[in-house]
């Protein structure tokens, strides 16, 4: 329970939340496409004394009810999630029932608030809505919709009391609190507390939990304390601290100061800003002074923070030596992203589909330049890593050895005149590693993985994968799925790990290694150079054997090919040998 003093609300002024999971949306000023979407919690916040809601539809828009609460009248709250922004003070609420798809049929609660470019849906009941990954997919959605209407049967049906416990998600004591046009004080306890205040300079602590605090007018005081909170000073000059835990910040109007704390990942939240308040100027950032130009052309300053999300216009970003790890999100806009000689720079594609972007990226690190999923170019340099996005990217690196990842979407990935660590992830990947000793992770899907120069690692991980080592002694793993490896030249180990695989050492003395669980796997090219097949005796049990006896009990000539059988329909075939090309080049460990 919380304590308030001061201009600040008693007694059932905290009260009762429901917490429901369902999508955040946002729309353009005036009309057009939806700009993004992404997974947000949507709470009803009401009085401890309450044990049933009750609504009436008051009004229709081309017949969609405009619903009203009268018992009691609950408070609607827009929690911070995906990086979607808390918002309050819902300005229209809508019960609605939803048919779509083939035949199906869900309630919803349709949420928009006041000033902000944003609308909450809350699944209340009835079919599963379907997962939006992206714009496209609730556009899918939207066309499949054949009927929007009132709730005319059920638990939610208007004119009738709806019990709490017939409401989706997780019921709790969390406290809401809303503010005066005073200077009000409230000191929250443990849960996941929403404070919003109104007029006047209020000091909010939000304790332990996840919090929303919002300032509003007046120069606030906001401390977040434990746990992963959302602070928003609003008008004014505010004092914004996160305290530990992964904490985000959205300035507003005004000169503010923000202290992410010493632990936790925090986040200057620009684009939220901008997205709020409706502003247009982009943003510089400076992390070796600390102190930001905000969308309203005002100077923050900062300190103990690791992210910032730019905006839609052109964004100047400036790293620190002195900072272990920054991430950076321009979004859209020609941004400038400079980073640093010492610390970890990263910059971040992998939400932009949220905020509008429709392609996958082109990143050229040699010309220092990446042309982002909205069309716009980026100027870069300084950076440790770069994140693709769920579309198919296309990214060649530099000098420096500088991460990359694909994440979503078939990518194609170049390395550069250093080794580097290259992750396909998600999608049919093809990565090249080029010169120096690279990392090579395919993820999930069918990917190709060139070593090329150096001596590489390379890992297909899930789905059907061709590994090509080429020069350099190579480690090669299949991963699950059915794999195919190339050693090629120099001395290589291949490793087919589970799935049937096919293998081929190339030239050179290349070692081939069977552990854990593997398929049916085959080696094509066994002693073309002084190669060595090394077996795990967990294969049989752990018993204690030599190389003659493992021959003896689980080796044979099958259709001219040396095949060891192992339990389980483990299976190794060595093409054209027979028990004499095995002798001397097993080995036990």
């Amino acid at each position: 329970m919380a304590s308030a003093v001061g201009n600040a609300l008693q007694g059932d002024d905290f009260m009762t939340t429901i917490t429901m999971e369902g999508y955040g949306i946002q729309f353009p000023e005036g009309n057009g496409d939806i700009l993004g979407i992404g997974r947000g919690e949507l709470v009803i916040a009401f009085s401890q004394n309450a044990n049933n809601l009750r609504y009436t539809n008051v009004a229709f828009d081309d017949g969609e009810p405009i619903s009203e609460f009268t018992q009691p009248q609950p408070i609607f709250v827009a929690l911070e999630s995906n990086d979607f922004p808390g918002a309050h003070h819902p300005s229209e609420v809508s019960m609605l029932r939803v048919q779509w798809g083939n035949g199906n049929v869900t309630d919803v609660v349709v949420v928009s608030f006041l000033e902000t470019p944003f609308e909450y849906v809350g699944y209340l009941g009835g079919d599963a809505l379907p997962q939006f990954n992206s714009i496209q997919d609730f556009e899918n959605f939207e066309s499949s919709i054949t009927s929007l209407g009132p709730i005319n049967s059920g638990p939610f049906r208007p004119n009738v009391n709806i019990p709490v416990s017939a409401f989706p998600g997780t019921t709790s004591e969390d406290d809401y609190a809303l503010g005066t046009p005073g200077a009000d004080t409230f000191n929250f306890g443990s849960g996941n507390d929403v404070a919003a205040g109104d007029d006047g300079n209020d000091t909010y602590h939000g304790g332990a939990g996840n919090d929303l605090l919002v300032g509003q007018n007046g120069h606030d005081t906001l401390y977040g304390d434990a746990g992963h909170d959302a602070l928003e000073g609003g008008n004014g000059n505010d004092m914004l601290y996160g305290g530990s835990g992964e904490d985000s910040f959205v300035g507003g109007r005004g000169r503010d100061y923000f202290n992410g704390g010493a632990s936790g990942d925090d986040i200057l939240d620009y684009a939220w800003e901008q997205n709020i308040h409706g502003t247009e100027r982009g943003i510089t950032v400076n992390f070796d002074t600390g102190v930001a130009r905000d969308t309203f052309g005002a100077w923050d300053n900062f300190e103990s923070v690791e992210r910032v999300y730019g905006t839609s216009e052109d964004d100047v970003f400036t790293g620190s030596d002195s900072i272990e790890y920054i991430v950076y999100r321009g979004y859209a806009g020609n941004d400038t992203i400079n980073g640093s000689a010492d610390g970890y720079d990263v910059v971040d594609h992998r939400r932009d589909t949220e905020w509008g972007g429709d392609s996958g990226i082109t990143v050229d690190l040699l010309a220092g330049t990446i042309i982002d999923g909205f069309g716009d170019t980026d100027t870069v340099s300084g950076l440790d890593r770069v994140r693709g996005t769920n579309f198919d990217d296309t990214m060649v690196g530099d000098d420096n050895g500088t991460r990359l990842d694909g994440e979503g979407g078939n990518d194609h990935l170049t390395g550069g005149m250093r080794g580097e660590q290259i992750e396909g992830d998600d999608g049919n990947d093809t990565i090249f590693g080029r010169a120096g000793q690279d990392f090579l992770w395919g993820g999930s899907g069918n990917d190709r993985l060139n070593g090329q120069f150096g001596n590489d690692v390379m890992r297909g991980e899930n789905g059907a994968d061709i590994l090509r080592g080429n020069q350099g002694n190579d480690w090669l793993q299949g991963g699950a799925g059915d794999d195919r490896m190339f050693g090629n030249t120099e001395d290589d180990i291949l490793e087919g790990q589970g799935g049937n695989d096919r293998m081929s050492g190339g030239s050179g003395d290349d070692s081939f290694v069977f552990r854990g669980s593997f398929g049916r796997d085959v080696i094509f090219d066994f002693g073309s150079g002084e190669d060595l097949l090394r077996l795990d005796d967990a294969l049989w049990g752990g018993e204690d054997l030599q190389a003659w006896q493992v021959m003896r009990d689980y080796g044979s000539v099958v259709n001219g090919n040396y095949v060891f059988e192992f339990d389980a329909g483990q299976r190794i075939q060595l093409n054209g040998l027979d028990a004499s090309d095995m002798f001397g080049n097993i080995e036990i460990f």
